[in-house]
């Protein structure tokens, strides 16, 4: 056999074998498909930032992704920023627990992407998810998708003390309430920080905000938050939050006519809404479906 012929049959071979690799990729990436999304996109700086992971298992059978006990993590991001520089994750986070996946069902889970790589300056960023499966010893990789870190203005804030009974009692934390426009839609939002740092705690949205009136802000004798918020038509919203961050269920309000509801400090140093129809009183359904409630927002990522 000369030295040609032997060139065409080492070419072939390599040819042959990169197509079985090639089909056996494709078969599985047909079996396990692997998708995030994320919930919109654009969000305040230092809101969490978060998408829905999605894995379908067809292989047939069903599937173990090991989870802290393995060496390898089953879940990644790639995360570049503005200028496309590859992010750094935040050492130190655990890893996700071990999944389960029965044949024929899809596995669904909200991660928080900036819980892991330090997304707190404005700009665009791009983010691609990796799923890592032991038994194919490869990663399954979902498309790229980008979104936008931008801030909002603040038109109040004040520090505060820690009371007695909190974690991290007499420190200092700073209340503020921002406007967050984009695209002629208005929202208003909580954030939470350290008075002396400056680190960010928290930074969440409170729900659609109209100017028609502007919101009513004040502290109470525990040293809580309370904002009285117009969302919609004639709709208000008020909110108390305590020195931690965490808030309470949102209660509404109605006004009619000129019976508008306010907050009123009272004696004992608490502030209570007075005025306007409470929603329980409320005959007739308004518009509830304005506001987003505080319990189907993702929570702040935690700065510690």
């Amino acid at each position: 056999m000369n030295r040609m012929m032997k060139k065409r049959i080492l070419l072939l071979s390599s040819l042959l074998t990169l197509l079985l690799l090639a089909g056996n990729l494709d078969q599985a990436q047909a079996q396990i498909q692997v998708n995030f999304k994320l919930n919109k996109k654009v969000y305040m700086a230092h809101e969490a930032v978060a998408g829905q992971l999605y894995i379908v298992n067809r292989s047939g059978r069903d599937l173990v992704i090991e989870g802290r006990n393995s060496n390898v993590s089953w879940l990644d991001f790639q995360v570049t920023d503005s200028r496309g520089n590859l992010l750094s994750p935040v050492p130190g986070r655990r890893g996700l627990e071990s999944v389960i996946i029965r044949s024929g069902g899809t596995f669904k889970k909200q991660v928080y992407v900036n819980r892991r790589y330090p997304m707190g300056q404005k700009g665009i960023y791009r983010i691609r998810a990796s799923v890592y499966f032991p038994p194919l010893k490869r990663y399954f990789q979902t498309k790229i998708q980008s979104l936008q870190i931008t801030e909002g203005s603040e038109f109040w804030s004040q520090v505060v003390g820690v009371p007695p009974g909190y974690k991290e009692a007499g420190t200092f934390r700073k209340f503020a309430v921002l406007r967050f426009d984009y695209r002629n839609q208005k929202e208003i939002y909580f954030r939470l920080s350290r008075s002396d740092s400056g680190a960010v705690i928290t930074t969440y949205s409170l729900g659609k905000l109209l100017m028609v009136t502007d919101p009513s802000v004040g502290i109470d004798s525990q040293n809580r938050l309370h904002i009285l918020h117009m969302g919609a038509p004639q709709a208000y919203a008020h909110t108390i939050i305590d020195v931690e961050g965490k808030a309470e269920p949102q209660k509404y309000y109605f006004a009619k006519g000129e019976n508008r509801p306010k907050l009123v400090r009272v004696g004992s140093g608490a502030i209570v809404v007075e005025g306007g129809i409470a929603e329980d009183m409320q005959d007739a359904v308004y518009e509830k479906n304005e506001f987003h409630k505080l319990s189907e927002l993702p929570p702040g990522m935690p700065i510690n």
